[in-house]
């Protein structure tokens, strides 16, 4: 599948950390010429599982391999979750909120008055907005 259909659906995992990344040779896609791939492995880091069973490790593994040429990718997952209960996420910036960001911090906005802002402009509630220190990271980054 192509890279941004990989990112989606690795959007919809639950909560999981590369354990190793390595460089193997291909056999993702079909060309000729000897090339890599990247090969990444993964390893559930969800609360769910943990508090479902206390002394034993989730074994769900996965392997995302990509091809450096191509860019293609195949993803294979080993064994099941101890629940299908999710961990709730924290919130995140989403394309509008980051276009408004880049806009006020480009006028010279502090991050804390861009924060608040966010909070009127889209309706949110300290909970359900993200935190303030991505808001500062990312204006940080934008305007530098």
């Amino acid at each position: 599948m192509p890279q941004v259909d990989a990112t989606v659906l690795l959007g919809d995992f639950k909560k999981h950390r590369i354990e190793k990344s390595e460089l193997w040779q291909c056999h993702v896609c079909m060309a000729p010429a000897p090339h890599a791939m990247r090969v990444q492995r993964m390893r559930y880091t969800c609360q769910a599982c943990k508090d479902v069973a206390v002394a034993t490790v989730c074994p769900w593994r996965a392997r995302v391999m990509t091809c450096q040429l191509e860019s293609l990718v195949t993803i294979e997952v080993a064994y099941n979750h101890l629940t299908p209960a999710r961990a709730p996420r924290r919130p995140v910036l989403t394309p509008p909120m980051k276009e408004v960001v880049r806009e006020w911090a480009a006028q010279g906005l502090k991050p804390k008055r861009i924060w608040n802002a966010l909070l009127q402009r889209f309706s949110l509630t300290e909970a359900t907005a993200p935190m303030l220190s991505s808001v500062q990271r990312f204006a940080h980054h934008h305007v530098t």
